[in-house]
């Protein structure tokens, strides 16, 4: 049972000829509902006797490298016993029976999954000790998931970024589209991803950002259907779940390097559209882990540096500006276990991206180029309480806040105004202008065009065209996203003869905001007309056209006629219950 209530607020402005609508207004048009699940798993099944009969009193004991101490529980009259909660890894699991014998079992947990270990005891004696190495698996379950550890992300060249996990998903076509994925045919948007648990699209968009990165992931969970009340899967498609790693009970360290050479490239096919280069890209990951109290607080941390650089760039104008793409990423984490069925998480992650010379065509000028810059943080808070052997709670407090620009790296001090004339004689001082071409048979049109390309066109074998772009970029953007929630879960198993029910109530609050400001840089595109284009009143003939955002429009005294930013905010309130 879901319920959910939302507010939004936005401005939307409108005026002949300038464009805001579908740029600014489209932030507000897709609205997700992002889910959050509990970054845990949990052991459970039945203890009997040789006879198949229920074995109660059976004490069980869960050690783990990635759990501080020991986690306990205590078979019931139906032999039934549960470990909720546990962060995934792998497990040794011991059996007491009341009589002195022993039983081991080893498992591997995994994220957002119950695995069910049965035990038999055969009977009375000293000591009896079984190994097994096997790995469970979740069963009845009607929801269709997977899970896979790092050893499958490091031993599959799928990429570096969160975005290139969605290669893995099994039974889901792949696709091309980074930033939404496959859908089942329907919208990508309609999926959610999350990392820690927290879900990393963009607020409102339903979109993929470029960060984080996979080099400290630990586990994915994947669920494609099938969904339970539990974790707030609200999702059209499929769910992305991970989680990082963590201090253990013993130092663990790594620092690698990675360079991918432009030699190491093939040769890219070559076309007048396209801007040639040599790329390199490099990458520098260290992390170390380990415990501070032993048993107690564990700590890990890891900094994983990309960039991109692509130099020797030529495009159909001439030579185009080195580009360049730095991020510098750092993570937190630290497990603190006050008692043996108390569990506390918190981590923060910041990722700090610049990239320098984007943005230019094959047939624009270097001055079109774009400077860019993306800020990142995910922290988080969580905690887990084991109350007895059929009831916990846990909590969980995360805030996701995504702040992005770019920036034309040739700025037109130019005011635009109402009634303002545009100097036709210098165009390329005054926003992005798009190169007329001639139009075939049309020799009237042609021939005023001309002197345009004659002065703003690129040379091809030594004869001035037309269809190139000159100028700066077009707008200035600012857009900055957050995403802040809190919620809650408690669990209790209730024992019926046989059966068992595992009882789950949660609820969750959650604000989304945007803050949108983009503003035309000049004029914006400025662009030739076809012939024949009349002004409104269907007399006087316009020749050029300027397409701006009105949030760049000011009046006669200087003052910006509408406000400079959209903000939007979003609030959500979800409750579930599951049986």
């Amino acid at each position: 049972m879901t319920k959910t209530l939302n507010k939004a607020k936005k401005i939307h402005l409108m005026y002949n000829k300038v464009l805001t609508g579908a740029v600014l207004a489209a932030s507000l048009a897709v609205i997700s509902m992002p889910a959050a699940a509990q970054q845990a798993g949990g052991v459970n099944g039945r203890i009997v006797q040789s006879d198949g009969s229920a074995l109660a009193g059976v004490v069980v004991e869960a050690r783990s490298p990635v759990l501080p101490g020991v986690r306990t529980a205590t078979s019931g009259s139906n032999g039934r016993y549960q470990l909720p909660l546990l962060p995934p890894g792998q497990y040794e699991l011991t059996f007491i029976n009341p009589d002195g014998s022993v039983q081991k079992r080893e498992a591997f947990v995994l994220l957002q999954q119950k695995i069910k270990v049965d035990v038999a005891f055969s009977g009375p004696t000293d000591e009896v000790v079984v190994v097994g190495k096997k790995i469970y698996v979740d069963t009845g379950k009607a929801s269709l998931k997977a899970t896979l550890g790092s050893a499958a992300l490091q031993g599959v060249p799928i990429g570096q970024d969160y975005r290139d996990i969605q290669k893995l998903i099994p039974g889901v076509q792949y696709s091309e589209d980074k930033v939404r994925g496959p859908s089942a045919g329907g919208s990508g948007q309609d999926n959610s991803y999350q990392f820690d648990g927290v879900d990393v699209s963009l607020p409102l968009f339903g979109t993929l950002a470029a960060e984080p990165s996979t080099h400290d992931i630990d586990q994915v969970s994947i669920i494609r259907g099938g969904a339970t009340a539990i974790g707030f899967n609200r999702t059209g498609g499929f769910l992305i779940n991970t989680i990082s790693k963590r201090g253990t009970n013993e130092f663990h360290g790594e620092l690698s390097y990675k360079i991918q050479a432009s030699g190491l490239t093939a040769d890219r096919k070559k076309s007048a559209a396209s801007v040639d280069f040599n790329e390199q890209k490099e990458w520098i990951t260290a992390s170390l882990g380990g415990p501070v109290v032993k048993d107690k607080l564990f700590l890990y941390g890891s900094y994983y540096r990309p960039t991109i650089t692509q130099k020797q760039r030529e495009n159909s104008v001439g030579a185009v500006p080195d580009f360049k793409s730095t991020r510098n990423e750092y993570f937190g984490k630290v497990t603190f276990a006050p008692t043996q069925n108390i569990l506390l998480d918190g981590s923060f992650r910041t990722s700090k991206r610049s990239e320098k010379n984007r943005g230019v065509g094959g047939f624009d000028a270097p001055s079109l180029s774009v400077g860019d810059e993306a800020d990142q943080d995910i922290a988080i808070v969580e905690g887990s309480w084991v109350v007895d052997d059929k009831s916990s709670f846990n909590f969980k407090f995360t805030d996701y806040k995504l702040d992005t620009g770019s920036r034309p790296d040739t700025i037109f001090d130019v005011p635009v105004t109402f009634g303002g004339a545009l100097d036709v004689n210098n165009l390329d001082q005054l926003g992005r202008f798009s190169v007329p071409q001639p139009i075939a048979g049309n020799d009237a049109f042609n021939a005023a065009i001309q002197p345009l390309i004659d002065r703003y066109g690129f040379s091809d074998g030594g004869v001035q065209t037309g269809g190139g772009r000159v100028g700066g970029a077009s707008n200035i953007n600012r857009q900055d996203f957050n995403r802040t929630s809190i919620e809650g879960g408690y669990d209790r198993t209730f024992d019926a003869g046989s059966t068992t029910h595992d009882v789950h109530i949660g609820y969750k609050y959650q604000e989304i905001k945007e803050d949108l400001e983009r503003t035309s840089n000049g004029f914006g595109r400025i662009s030739v007309l076809g012939p024949g284009s009349l002004a409104a009143d269907g007399v006087t003939p316009i020749f050029f056209e300027a397409r701006v955002f009105q949030t760049g429009i000011v009046g006669a005294n200087g003052d910006t006629l509408v406000p400079r930013s959209i903000k939007s905010r979003v609030v959500q309130q979800s409750f579930e219950i599951n049986d």
